[in-house]
């Protein structure tokens, strides 16, 4: 679930995205992993527990739901991508101050 409060910090929304990522491949490879076992089950006319068809289905419903993770690590990566925007930003206007206070500086230094 995500989390309901704002980020502290750029390496929370990078654990975040590491996080609903993985679930996103565990549960798409349980999905392969089922259609490999429905595909075997059917190659070998037998029931592995399951018919055929519920197989496949059940490595429908997994590959579809892994979307739900997938589409959270992708609104991570793009808050994450935000974050580092406004970073920059706010670097890049600290360093514009200082340059302005320098430069406010030496003129008025050079006056005197």
């Amino acid at each position: 679930m995500a989390p309901q409060k704002p980020f502290k910090d750029r390496e929370e929304v990078k654990k975040e995205i590491r996080i609903w990522f993985i679930g996103s491949l565990v549960l798409e490879l349980l999905g392969l992993l089922l259609a490999l076992i429905g595909i075997i089950a059917d190659a070998l006319d037998r029931t592995l527990g399951l018919k055929t068809m519920s197989w496949f289905l059940l490595a429908i419903f997994f590959s579809v739901s892994a979307a739900g993770p997938l589409v959270m690590s992708a609104v991570f990566k793009s808050l994450y991508a935000r974050a580092r925007r406004f970073f920059l930003f706010n670097r890049s206007f600290e360093v514009a101050l200082r340059f302005e206070k320098e430069s406010y500086i030496r003129t008025h230094m050079q006056k005197k």
